[in-house]
């Protein structure tokens, strides 16, 4: 998850907005400044790509297009939710 304060001259308003196509929350407690907090690692999904026939991770992917690929590549693999700090094979920041 990303943090990050901005400051921008055009924006007078005070609250909370959520736009969920960039996953992304801005909180603006005073006037023309605020803070973006980018909610795509918490939104979404995390799959671990298991074998057919080893029956143990060969790969990771993340959201329902990384699944759908990972599907075409891996035809007899299964997926596996998993959290993302769980993911052995990937490191995440």
């Amino acid at each position: 998850m990303k943090v990050k304060l901005f400051f921008r001259w055009f924006d007078l308003w005070i609250g909370i907005y959520i736009d969920r196509s960039r996953k992304t929350a801005y909180i603006c407690p005073i006037p023309m400044f605020g803070v973006k907090i980018d909610l795509w690692e918490l939104l979404t999904p995390h799959y671990q790509i298991i074998g057919k026939y080893t029956k143990k991770p060969i790969g990771c992917c993340r959201g329902k297009e990384g699944l759908e690929n990972a599907k075409l590549e891996e035809p007899g693999a299964t997926f596996k939710k998993i959290s993302r700090k769980k993911c052995n094979i990937c490191n995440h920041d």
